[in-house]
C-alpha cells in the first residue's frame, strides 16, 4: 500500500481528460463536473476503467514534458543538469531584475489584461 494519494488524468475515448486520484486504500475519485461539484467515486481503478469505456489513465509520474517522457534522476546526465542549473539561474536574475522594475512602477491589473487580450486578437 502506498503512503500517499496518487494523482491521475483519466482521458476519455470522445478526447475529453478528467482529473482523479488513486487513494492508498485502492479508492479512486474523478471529478467528472467540476461546475457542479459531480464525481465519479470507485473501489478499485479496475472498476472505475469498467465504467468509462474505452478511458485510459495517465499517471502523474507519466506526464510529458515537452512532449518527452519526464527525466528521472538516474536518466539525467550531468551535461544536462548544468544546462538545467544554468537555465533556473538565468531565470532568477530575470526575475530579480524585474521584480526590482516593477517595486518602482504602479501597474494597473485592468491595463495589462487589456493589453493581453490586444495581443490574443493580433495572434488569431
Amino acid at each position: 500500500m502506498t503512503a500517499f494519494t496518487r494523482g491521475f488524468r483519466l482521458h476519455l475515448a470522445d478526447g475529453r481528460v478528467l482529473d482523479g486520484a488513486a487513494f492508498p486504500s485502492g479508492r479512486t475519485i474523478v471529478v467528472d463536473d467540476p461546475e457542479f461539484g459531480l464525481a465519479t467515486v470507485t473501489t478499485s481503478v479496475e472498476v472505475l476503467l469498467q465504467g468509462y469505456h474505452g478511458a485510459r489513465i495517465e499517471w502523474d509520474d507519466e506526464a510529458l514534458l515537452d512532449g518527452q517522457p519526464r527525466p528521472t534522476a538516474d536518466s539525467i546526465t550531468s551535461d544536462q543538469l548544468d544546462a538545467l542549473l544554468l537555465k533556473a539561474a538565468a531565470l532568477a536574475r530575470v526575475r530579480a531584475y524585474l521584480g526590482a522594475r516593477l517595486d518602482q512602477v504602479a501597474v494597473d491589473p485592468a491595463d495589462l489584461f487589456n493589453l493581453c487580450l490586444l495581443g490574443a486578437r493580433g495572434a488569431s
